[in-house]
């Protein structure tokens, strides 16, 4: 992994420099991620752009239920594009946010995309933080065989003191699955929609 020491928050007031904060690893970053990009990351690949050792804000690419051989390689190619695509980028981090497991998966979940992105990643001149997944189980780089077979404790995602530090210095990072979620509707709601449905001119003015 490239070494990174510090990393810039991208969600703060406009008012106030950047938070900067101290990262010793790649499970300090990843901790910090979510802060970064506003909300916590679910079946998606997340890109974070690098300039220099300091990392702002990122974007986040859904990964789609059925992933074939053509939706690996656009996942791929919008990475490497995105990428391109900022003005004095140095380095990138890629991670793919998956619900799946290594124990269903038999090893690092989504290995074809994983290994497709670092592919991609490796045609350009930039320098790659890593490319890794965060699983239901654990985590692991897909460059790192062992981590492929048996997964990293998300424990040190989750107990990192950089993360607390992300989270202290922006907003709380949008929960995706309560967001997609439908509201409750209740009897007095659904007898007013029919209401409205069997007379929609009973409202009208002439």
């Amino acid at each position: 992994m490239t070494p990174t020491d510090r990393l810039a928050t991208a969600r703060h007031s406009p008012s106030r420099e950047p938070e900067l904060l101290r990262v010793s690893g790649l499970p300090d970053l990843l901790a910090a991620v979510p802060s970064m990009i506003g909300l916590h990351p679910e079946d998606a690949l997340v890109v974070v752009p690098f300039l220099g050792n300091r990392a702002g804000g990122g974007f986040r690419f859904p990964i789609p239920h059925r992933l074939r051989r053509a939706e690996i390689d656009e996942l791929a190619g919008r990475c490497e594009r995105f990428t391109a695509s900022i003005s004095r980028t140095t380095g990138v981090l890629a991670i793919v946010y998956t619900r799946q497991s290594y124990e269903t998966a038999h090893g690092i979940p989504l290995l074809d995309l994983g290994r497709t992105v670092l592919r991609r990643l490796e045609r350009t001149d930039l320098g790659i933080v890593g490319v890794a997944c965060v699983a239901a189980d654990g985590w692991g780089r897909y460059t790192s065989i062992e981590e492929t077979r048996e997964p990293r404790p998300l424990a040190e995602i989750e107990e990192s003191r950089t993360g607390v530090l992300a989270r202290a210095a922006a907003p709380e990072p949008l929960d995706v699955t309560a967001l997609a979620a439908l509201p409750t509707v209740s009897d007095s709601d659904l007898a007013t929609v029919e209401a409205i449905v069997r007379h929609p001119a009973s409202g009208r003015t002439t």
